[in-house]
């Protein structure tokens, strides 16, 4: 199958100064060539013919790579691409301005990350190339070089804070620093410790302490506990019910109880302070919302009733668990 990638800039930075130049990539499954055409010479010009199938990726090494194919300054708004949409067209932008170009460190940051994650940024970011979503990018960067977190680190905070995103870009780059911050706590040692539970504090740094397996001190506990009924919004994590996966608030309570002896929350209501006992309040109309949100909801036929029906019969599970059976 041919395919067929053209990427054009016409630019006018005075009157009598319009300039165009277009770069095309034709290639088959086999190999593929990078063409050039310019006001100067409207004849194509046959930059590279090289082996190998024509991906996204591989324009963008080959951009980066030719001296031939190059802008300068920022020129995003004006490249038009045809025979790539969304986010690829938006990282060849990118790198066609690769001289002082307005995204050069975000371009690199995103190459570090799988194509799903880049997708999933444009789904909420909106248009990669938008000088408001690169000033976003530009902060999260900073805080991961700041804090020294692995691109793992970051395409799993990514993930977390991104599908459970707020609205607005503020929030979204707020979320990922304080990811960051927990991260680099969490990383100390292994374990829930005391300080790591009293800054854990948010959806995203509650979140990421489902990452330890190892048992939970019962004061620990109840500090996480009473921070995640402050938390708004609550962590919201992937589950899973009969091999189909949802997304609740019910994960992050789970592995709580999980960590903790049998009955160990319920003992916390007999020896609460104030905070203490409102989080076992908030818990259980927490728990009581979600029952009841479940029972009232439809569609999804057959297969959405059962799936419901497991993901509350987990909810009544939790709720016996720390409250007891009675």
């Amino acid at each position: 199958m041919r395919e067929n990638v053209t990427m054009e800039c016409g630019h006018s930075p005075a009157p009598g100064m319009d300039w165009n130049v277009t770069v095309s990539f034709v290639g088959n499954a086999k190999m593929y060539r990078v063409w050039s055409r310019s006001d100067e010479d409207q004849n194509r010009v046959l930059l590279k013919q090289a082996a190998g199938p024509l991906t996204w990726r591989r324009m963008v090494a080959d951009i980066k790579e030719l001296d031939e194919i190059g802008l300068g300054g920022d020129l995003l708004s004006d490249i038009q691409v045809s025979g790539l949409t969304g986010w690829q067209s938006s990282l060849l932008k990118m790198a066609w301005c690769k001289f002082e170009g307005p995204a050069e460190r975000q371009l690199e940051f995103l190459l570090d990350l799988p194509d799903e994650t880049i997708a999933l940024f444009e789904e909420k970011l909106g248009d990669l190339t938008d000088p408001v979503v690169l000033a976003a990018l530009d902060e999260v960067i900073e805080a991961k070089e700041e804090l020294q977190i692995s691109m793992t680190q970051v395409d799993q905070a990514i993930n977390e804070t991104t599908k459970a995103m707020r609205k607005g870009l503020d929030p979204w780059v707020r979320s990922m620093s304080d990811w960051f911050q927990a991260y680099e706590v969490f990383d100390l040692g292994p374990g829930v410790s005391m300080e790591v539970a009293r800054r854990s504090t948010t959806a995203e740094t509650l979140a990421i302490a489902t990452t330890m397996q190892s048992p939970l001190a019962v004061e620990v506990a109840r500090v996480l506990l009473v921070n995640w009924s402050k938390a708004e919004p609550k962590p919201v994590q992937e589950g899973n019910v009969g091999g189909i996966r949802f997304r609740s608030t019910i994960p992050f309570l789970q592995w709580l109880v999980q960590r903790l002896e049998p009955g160990a929350l319920a003992s916390v209501a007999a020896h609460a302070d104030g905070h203490e006992l409102n989080a076992m309040e908030a818990l259980d109309a927490h728990i009581a919302a979600e029952i009841n949100r479940l029972r009232t909801s439809r569609g999804g036929g057959a297969l959405g009733h059962g799936v419901r029906g497991g993901i509350v019969a987990s909810w009544e599970r939790l709720r016996r668990q720390v409250f007891g059976s009675g």
